[in-house]
């Protein structure tokens, strides 16, 4: 942002970014913006992608290892600095449907490259290549293995008939599949969005009333065990059955508990 506006514009920008364009939770400690955005790339890549989706399951990569870290830093060192901010310009005016767009976008580029994949480590290269890309490189140098990511375009890249540069090749590429997919996905991506992060809370959730149930178990018991000591002391303005009926009232919340982790179980078996 202090690339294209002066500080204080800058911070403004940056606060309404995190503020009301993100999708919430991007940046939460639990990440749940986060993965709920990448299992939203993970329903479009099955669909608009399959060839992609089926390469990096041969050869046991998770796309999440990668899109994190393009969704997090929202493709700043993902991509060239006039793509970046072409991102940023969407996002602004689009909101957040852009980022699973771009994402598909890189994705795209690196199918050349993921189908000549011999090796779980040639697939790692091939889907770490356009950072090489995405540096300032200097215009005119060849593009070789080490400064640009020529594997994952033909060895000869041509438009319309013409030789060019390899990161020409993956700009036009890059650009031409962003409209393509700004065509076909923004009534997709909210809904599937929703379910995502809705499907995150839950299982959170779970897990959290499974704990509470576990512990709560743990001091029933233990409370038990002084019971049937006699070590239960009495408690002034308390009847005499209050120990007794504290731990009913415990077993009765255990067995809500657990009621409540079997539904949000059920409900997240049923998606």
């Amino acid at each position: 942002l202090l690339v294209v506006v002066p500080e204080e514009e800058a911070f403004w920008l940056l606060c309404l970014l995190v503020e009301d364009v993100l999708p919430p939770g991007l940046y939460s400690p639990e990440l749940h913006g986060a993965k709920a955005e990448v299992r939203v790339l993970l329903h479009l890549v099955k669909q608009h992608l399959p060839t992609v989706d089926r390469l990096l399951s041969r050869w046991s990569l998770s796309l999440e290892t990668f899109a994190l870290t393009w969704l997090m830093c929202l493709f700043v060192g993902e991509l060239p600095l006039p793509l970046t901010l072409d991102v940023w310009d969407r996002l602004l005016v689009d909101g957040a449907t852009v980022l699973c767009r771009a994402s598909l976008s890189l994705l795209r580029i690196h199918l050349p490259a993921l189908e000549k994949a011999e090796s779980p480590e040639d697939a790692m290269m091939a889907m770490q290549s356009h950072r090489a890309w995405a540096a300032d490189l200097p215009r005119g140098d060849p593009p070789t293995p080490s400064r640009l990511p020529s594997d994952a375009v033909p060895s000869t890249p041509t438009i319309n008939g013409v030789a060019v540069h390899a990161d020409v090749f993956n700009t036009v590429a890059f650009l031409s599949a962003l409209q393509l997919y700004d065509r076909v996905l923004p009534t997709q991506l909210l809904d599937v969005r929703r379910a995502a992060l809705e499907q995150l809370l839950s299982v959170e959730r779970s897990v959290v009333l499974r704990e509470q149930a576990l512990q709560l178990r743990k001091h029933r018991r233990a409370f038990g065990r002084a019971l049937a000591g006699g070590r239960a002391p009495p408690v002034p303005g308390l009847p005499d059955s209050w120990a007794e009926e504290a731990g009913a009232a415990a077993e009765r919340l255990e067995s809500e508990l657990e009621v409540a982790v079997a539904a949000i179980e059920g409900r997240l078996a049923g998606h």
